[in-house]
């Protein structure tokens, strides 16, 4: 009696495509992070970064890091990093394991996403694609925002597919919450709601999309509520998550920059850490009267507004800027560089995909496809409105990287279908495809203005000088003074120069730097600069010394108001002490630093008088 045939048994998933994919991606991730753990910026944060860091580690230690300010950067970074820090230590390895962690995710979420979209082909192209997509190793590599803002993003599409195919309230809440938490690391990403609605609208049936679209909102309400409690709490104003949106406005769009680019605006010091005080001063000074925090940030807004619509076609320019450095092939910095990283790892030098790769053939998906754009509705409609919503800012690499999921996704439909076209029996089917491929990359790899590369090697200079490699900022320091003339060089170098212990070549060069010819900035930074290497020798009468030059030039220098009270201190001149960190509070009542440093000395002076005479 014979047998019944068996069915064939089928493959397990640990020998699946999915299985290779993620296993590649994953291991690709690890070797660049073992290519970086001699970066300088590896254990030494800078700008953005080492401001949420800052804030992250004061989240575990239970201290206040802005306690009477509301939100001014999006602070869903800094909750990630206090996590990771509260489970593993103050470790910046286990950030970056746990960033690769998610990209490595990421790549499975996209290829997933591809699966439902298109064909199993397709789908591999585009895991392919993501699995090897170089800046997205790259920013894994950062402790920013970015790679948890690509994760969060991708996670919604695919969450919203899966909702519009069993449309359930706790599958579109989900959603919600998903793009909520998105917005507290990318508050542009609240344009994305609009997208969702919309979505929801013409794919549902009345009554259901009503419902999805009310559980969809209270999930992007319950997300950033708490952040919204906080800001009124705090501040006394309904902030929803942050209140700098005027001044990243203005940022964007004033007298001083017309590029379309970002550029430094004339009196505000170009990092996280003063940036907010900066504006906040500024504003005061301008209207002669104190101002609540929100009210800065709508007097930057109402200003940045007024030159737009004073320069109708300066904005329309700029406008078309950005949208241009959109497709760009160029990786446009903000804090980092990739090019820089290149000089540390090999894996940045391979010739794997990137913007130059993705960018033309998602727009050659984009028109190709048009005539599936009902089934493709969702990502139509997720680039289009993030698209728009960087426009009216400036377009770096780190904010557009987000929606290049969505762009892999469509560059790998556009191979796909380019190639079905160039094999079909159609005579010269090959030709259309062929000629807008031609056309994209003309377009993507348009030469473009430059980034400000000298500020970027500082950027580097400062992290050997953090990392104690004081020989190789020296260097990148004097390589700068021989290509440009600016004086940040001759002040950064003078620092150097004295952390390295070379303090004659630091004293000349700061004190030619204060001679009256030179420019009273230069003089006042150069004085402050020279009060910084006195302190750390110990020369408190000589860093007092300084620190009045850089006051007599400019008495509203609240840092060095601040610093002087250290000097004086130091010297056991307490009353001294206190006045200047209360006149370095009045000029600059949002830096928490003198208030602070006032608790302290008033702490110390109190315990003194306590003791018993000997």
């Amino acid at each position: 009696m014979t047998q019944p045939a068996s069915a064939p048994s089928l493959p397990s998933w640990q020998h699946s495509f999915e299985a290779r994919l993620i296993l590649g991606a994953l291991l690709l991730r690890l070797l660049y992070l073992a290519t970086i753990l001699d970066n300088p910026y590896f254990l030494h944060p800078i700008t953005d970064e080492a401001m949420y860091d800052l804030w992250a580690q004061a989240l575990v230690a239970g201290e206040p890091f802005l306690d009477h300010y509301p939100y001014y950067d999006s602070p869903l970074p800094a909750y990630v990093l206090a996590l990771i820090y509260g489970l593993f230590g103050h470790s910046y390895l286990m950030v970056r394991v746990v960033q690769v962690l998610l990209g490595t995710l990421n790549v499975l979420i996209l290829y997933r996403i591809a699966g439902r979209l298109f064909e199993a082909t397709t789908a591999k192209v585009a895991g392919i694609l993501a699995a090897t997509y170089l800046p997205f190793l790259y920013y894994e590599g950062l402790l920013l925002k970015e790679s948890v803002a690509l994760f969060l993003l991708d996670s919604a599409i695919l969450l919203i597919l899966g909702a519009l195919a069993r449309p359930t309230w706790v599958a579109f809440w989900s959603v919600g919450v998903t793009v909520g938490l998105l917005s507290l690391s990318r508050i542009n990403a609240l344009a994305l709601v609009a997208a969702c609605l919309i979505l929801i609208t013409i794919s549902l049936r009345s009554w259901t999309s009503g419902r999805a679209a009310l559980a969809l909102l209270l999930g992007v309400v319950m997300a950033i509520a708490p952040v919204t409690i906080r800001n009124k709490l705090v501040s006394g104003d309904w902030i929803p998550i942050t209140v700098s949106g005027g001044q990243v406005l203005y940022t964007a769009n004033n007298p001083a920059n017309q590029t379309g680019d970002l550029a430094p605006v004339p009196f505000v010091r170009p990092t996280s850490l003063f940036e907010r005080i900066d504006f906040h001063r500024r504003a005061e000074a301008e209207t002669g009267r104190r101002m609540t925090p929100a009210e800065v940030g709508a007097y930057w807004r109402h200003k940045s507004l007024a030159f737009s619509l004073e320069h109708p076609l300066t904005q329309v320019r700029m406008v078309g800027h950005r949208f241009l450095r959109f497709w760009n092939k160029e990786e446009m910095p903000d804090n980092h560089w990739i090019e820089i990283f290149k000089r540390f790892s090999w894996i940045l030098r391979a010739p794997l995909p990137g913007y130059w790769l993705v960018a033309p053939f998602a727009l050659v998906g984009l028109i190709l496809l048009r005539r599936r754009q009902r089934e493709l509705d969702l990502l139509y409609l997720v680039l289009v409105f993030y698209l728009l919503s960087l426009l009216p800012f400036w377009v770096s690499s780190r904010y557009r990287l987000p929606i290049v999921g969505v762009l892999i996704l469509f560059a790998a439909a556009g191979m796909m279908e380019s190639r079905r076209r160039a094999l079909s029996d159609q005579a010269r089917a090959w030709l259309p495809p062929a000629i807008l491929l031609a056309g994209a990359c003309l377009f993507c790899w348009m030469p473009m203005a430059e980034p400000d590369v000298p500020s970027l090697e500082r950027n580097l200079a400062y992290a050997y000088e953090q990392d104690k490699q004081y020989e190789n900022a020296i260097a990148i320091y004097e390589r700068l003074r021989t290509r440009e003339q600016n004086p940040d060089n001759e002040l950064y170098l003078a620092n150097a120069l004295g952390l390295a212990g070379r303090t004659d070549e630091a004293t000349a060069l700061l004190a030619r730097l204060t001679e009256p010819g030179q420019p009273a900035d230069v003089r006042r930074r150069a004085y402050n600069f020279s009060g910084d290497l006195a302190r750390l020798a110990g020369q408190w009468i000589v860093a007092e010394q300084a620190y009045r030059g850089a006051l007599s030039l400019d008495p509203t220098d609240y840092g060095a108001w601040n610093n002087l009270a250290v000097a004086l201190t130091k010297q056991q001149r307490f009353d001294e002490g206190a006045l200047a960190l209360e006149q370095s509070i009045t000029l600059a009542p949002e830096d928490g630093v003198a208030r602070q440093n006032l608790a302290l000395l008033r702490r110390h002076i109190g315990e003194s008088t306590t003791q018993p005479s000997p």
